[in-house]
């Protein structure tokens, strides 16, 4: 497939572009000084994002950092239009997206923090070398690399029903009919599964499973693309290597846990692991990884935003306020982006309730607002039994305990500031 092809596929059916957590350049900071790293201060940094769709991951980190600089790529066109609608809506300052090629791109600066999330494994080989050209040459001295991909031995019975979804799609030219195509041979799979209690059988409904969680979308580019490949950790570290790109640890702590990279790969084995994670730095910048007790203590002082962001939003204000972005992301998309970095998904109570959120309606006028929409029809209020309720007095009191609980939700949904 060429790279106009392979673009055109991506405008006609776009990618999800959502928040990643574990790529928030504060995360990264903390899990590398962890790893005895010495990374550049986040409010400081320049961010390049390999892939950016339509900044679904980018923007909100623009939003809450607006010191810190942010440039992000992606094929698509479409999606660098979309994305470049909403920064001129949010009128953000700090960040740039383009409609590129990995193949094609240039910078006269460099970067502190590379984030390249669930592109790796999806692309042609010279493409990969590309990914990796462009870290050794824009990663600053002190700079971070995040790229994520598939492993090998735990994507072994991925590729198995991949490759089945392949070839039964292969004659298909349009990408809706093999999408379709794909469901029903997954319902056979399932089906011809269904009495069958083996090691083998487990792994492939488990692997079933995981496909039916995705939308038509991650189907499409994921498991029916030209390009899926999953590498051993000790193959990417190679692939690294050849590069000039030293490996720092895993963007999750618990994947790795071993100061040997032996032990790391052992771990995979013993793990069934399936996709990873992985922190690269200048090779010269590579040093052993420090587990020094010290390091945690000296991280007190080292902003957290899960953290803080917890500590802020979890107390319902009287008059709460929602946070501007997620009020501008809810009128425009089906998830809203929280102070943690997180994807949420907004009840319809929550919806609402939205508009009204801006510090100026109390608890009160909240209710009076939702008990409206239920005398216009709008919405119906019903029991823990889906019993329609008609008595206006008990109507009100549930509205009043839906009410409260929604916004408890949101606050602990870190949505409130």
């Amino acid at each position: 497939m060429s790279i106009n092809e392979l673009a055109e596929n991506y405008n006609q059916f776009p990618y999800d572009s959502l928040a990643v957590k574990q790529t928030h350049p504060w995360h990264l900071y903390r899990v590398a000084t962890l790893y005895g790293f010495s990374p550049v201060d986040v409010a400081k940094a320049k961010v390049l994002e390999l892939g950016c769709a339509s900044g679904g991951n980018l923007i909100p980190m623009a939003y809450h950092l607006p010191t810190t600089n942010f440039v992000g790529i992606d094929l698509a066109k479409r999606q660098i239009e979309e994305g470049a609608q909403q920064i001129s809506d949010l009128q953000l300052q700090n960040i740039e997206l383009y409609s590129q090629s990995i193949m094609d791109f240039q910078s006269n600066k460099q970067f502190d923090y590379i984030i390249c999330h669930g592109l790796y494994s999806w692309v042609s080989h010279e493409t990969r070398e590309q990914v990796l050209a462009l870290c050794r040459q824009y990663l600053s001295p002190q700079g971070l690399a995040y790229i994520s991909y598939n492993t090998y031995p735990g994507w072994q019975a991925g590729d198995t029903v991949r490759e089945l979804l392949k070839w039964q799609t292969a004659m298909i030219p349009s990408p809706l009919e093999r999408i379709q195509k794909a469901k029903e041979v997954l319902v056979w799979l399932e089906n011809a599964l269904i009495n069958d209690y083996s090691p083998y059988a487990s792994l492939m409904k488990n692997e079933i499973d995981l496909m039916k969680e995705h939308s038509d979308h991650q189907l499409l580019h994921e498991h029916l693309s030209p390009f899926n490949e999953a590498y051993y950790f000790l193959d990417f570290l190679e692939q690294a290597k050849q590069f000039q790109l030293g490996y720092i640890g895993d963007a999750f702590l618990s994947n790795d846990l071993y100061a040997d990279f032996q032990e790391v790969q052992r771990s995979d084995y013993l793990l069934n692991r399936r996709f990873r994670c992985s922190l690269l730095c200048q090779q010269n910048e590579a040093k052993l990884r420090n587990h020094d007790p010290k390091i945690f203590e000296a991280l007190k002082s080292v902003p957290n935003f899960a953290g803080e962001m917890t500590a802020k939003t979890t107390f319902v204000a009287q008059k709460p306020r929602v946070c501007p972005l997620v009020l501008y992301q809810a009128s425009h998309q089906d998830f809203v982006t929280n102070q943690r970095h997180e994807n949420i998904q907004l009840n319809p109570v929550a919806e609402i309730m939205l508009p009204y959120l801006d510090s100026h309606h109390d608890l009160n006028d909240l209710v009076a607002f939702i008990f409206q929409e239920i005398e216009n029809e709008t919405i119906v209020l019903v029991d823990k039994q889906g019993i329609e309720i008609q008595d206006r007095n008990l109507g009100y009191q549930h509205v009043v305990t839906i009410c409260q609980e929604t916004l408890a939700l949101m606050a602990q949904n870190a949505l409130f500031i």
